[in-house]
């Protein structure tokens, strides 16, 4: 019989002391699993994914990281759902940048909008900053920047752009070492 690969060295693979070790997440520090967290750890800490904001004719760019792994479980809703799609848009995107033309080797270079610490992200301050006061959550912002119509038309949420953008950045983090189309890739 081979031992759990899983099993730490406070959980011994007999089961002895499952009450007191389920639920845990602890590693050894040599182990493999050790070693898996912290290699995700560093690719998460090091991606990055710049990519535009549709129907902001290219002057909203959203910086996306790699989440912690519980992400997922702050999401609400059913996968696929505008409310769903916009909290996972939410919680990816870090920053809220806008375009500021070519260096001198014509790499395309970025300012970061201000927030009251650090970027500007999907939150309540992004409402006020487009006008949109009555903003009250990360959902709602991220709402707001994909709702089209309003000037004699009635707004409403472009779900199809939110859907292909939540697409893109979803292929991005199953994959980081890949590009993804219109992504905007500065100091390369």
């Amino acid at each position: 019989m081979h031992a759990d690969p899983f099993t730490t060295a406070a959980e011994p693979a007999d089961g002895a002391g499952e009450s007191a070790a389920a639920g845990s997440t602890a590693a050894a520090a040599d182990s493999p699993l050790a070693r898996l967290r912290a290699a995700f750890d560093a690719r998460r800490s090091a991606a990055e994914l710049f990519l535009p904001i549709p129907g902001w004719e290219g002057a909203l760019v959203a910086r996306v990281t790699v989440p912690d792994h519980d992400f997922v479980r702050s999401l609400v809703g059913a996968t696929g759902t505008i409310d769903w799609m916009a909290d996972f848009v939410a919680a990816t995107v870090t920053g809220l940048y806008e375009p500021a033309g070519v260096d001198d080797e014509g790499e395309p270079q970025l300012t970061a909008l201000e927030g009251s610490s650090g970027p500007l992200r999907f939150d309540t301050q992004f409402g006020a900053q487009v006008g949109l006061e009555d903003v009250s959550s990360a959902r709602a912002a991220v709402q707001a920047a994909f709702t089209v119509g309003g000037d004699g038309g009635f707004p409403v949420v472009n779900v199809v752009a939110l859907a292909e953008f939540a697409n893109k950045i979803d292929a991005w983090l199953n994959d980081t070492s890949r590009e993804v189309a219109e992504a905007i890739v500065p100091g390369r």
